[in-house]
């Protein structure tokens, strides 16, 4: 099936890039941010719920507004949106990541199985912002749909190297739609990858928090 792309940018791009900004300024939050590198551990993880309660953060956010606070720069792998395109499958039921629990549950199961993509809501969306970004960005809707309609669903672990790439590649690639540019070098460089957009996206995702998570050996027990 062919996907129209397109570089529009939907109206929920700047409202939370801007929100992003706002907090990187705000003098609670960056106190907040300092308490939080004083912490571990336990302390430090209820630390990092509070500060996603509050300020409605994930860990990638998170880590972009702590870039942009050191560089006064806010990097992004992606345009961020307060919507986004959620492979609810890949993330709860792929068992090539072994941490995932939900499989246990027939009925969840099967509820994932019937509808195995979703769009996630930030706090901040309103109306306008879900319609317009499902107007502009249906072509990634779409991508993530046709993989679940026609591809095996279990999904293979991917070499280091593949990571390393794309995420390199993402760092020093410029403008929208990366995944699209990115794609048409993994075919180049790895040819039996296999990864569609979405998961180039989710591979980038993953690689950045991963290497932006500190490594503390003391909190192993």
């Amino acid at each position: 099936m062919k996907i129209t792309m397109t570089n529009k940018v939907s109206q929920g791009n700047p409202k939370l890039k801007q929100y992003l900004e706002d907090l990187g300024k705000n003098r609670q939050f960056r106190e907040d941010l300092s308490n939080l590198s004083e912490l571990s551990g336990k302390d430090r993880q209820k630390h990092e719920i509070y500060i996603s309660e509050r300020y409605g953060l994930d860990v990638e956010m998170l880590f972009r507004v702590i870039d942009y606070i050191k560089d006064n720069k806010l990097i992004w792998g992606e345009a961020p949106d307060v919507c986004r395109v959620y492979d609810v499958w890949d993330e709860e039921l792929n068992e090539v990541f072994p941490y995932i629990a939900t499989k246990d549950s027939v009925l969840k199961t099967m509820e994932v199985n019937a509808y195995p993509v979703a769009i996630r809501l930030h706090k901040l969306t309103t109306k306008r912002d879900l319609l317009d970004y499902v107007k502009k960005n249906w072509w990634q809707i779409e991508d993530v749909l046709e993989a679940h309609r026609t591809k095996p669903r279990r999904r293979k672990r991917h070499k280091q190297k593949v990571y390393d790439f794309i995420f390199n590649k993402y760092e020093n690639e410029k403008g929208n739609n990366k995944a699209k540019k990115i794609k048409t070098l993994l075919d180049e460089v790895f040819p039996d990858h296999g990864m569609v957009y979405h998961e180039i996206d989710k591979a980038y995702r993953v690689e950045k928090t991963r290497r932006n998570t500190p490594i503390d050996l003391r909190n192993l027990s």
